[in-house]
């Protein structure tokens, strides 16, 4: 399967400090975009704690990939799973994050947790 990723990965902060672990937020959905998540922006001038947010592929301003709509056997969790990863690591540089998680976005991250574990 094609590697994706999403289209918008903002990042605000300095990653390359390595004193504070990057916030990854996760939002929920479908249909939301990550803009409700920009308070947490706020954590960068007060605590240094660089924030990356992220729209789904799928949502907002990230690839919408219509032609992939009604195709079930396209849309697994092991592909939001990847995106999260690929997310991850390609915006901080480390797969090592905090993450704030809402809604769907708790239940993506708990299916990426079982599918790593279960990968080794």
């Amino acid at each position: 399967m094609p590697r994706w990723r999403a289209n918008l990965a903002r990042v605000f902060g300095d990653l390359s400090n390595g004193k504070q672990r990057p916030l990854v937020t996760l939002h929920g959905g479908p249909g939301v975009a990550h803009e409700y998540q920009l308070a947490l922006v706020d954590l960068v001038s007060k605590y240094g704690i660089p924030v990356i947010v992220y729209d789904q592929i799928g949502n907002g301003k990230s690839t919408h990939l219509r032609e992939k709509t009604r195709d079930g056997s396209f849309w697994t969790e092991e592909f939001f799973c990847d995106e999260l990863d690929i997310t991850c690591s390609s915006t901080s540089g480390s797969k090592m994050v905090t993450t704030y998680l809402d809604s769907l976005g708790v239940e993506c991250w708990l299916r990426a947790l079982r599918l790593s574990s279960q990968k080794g």
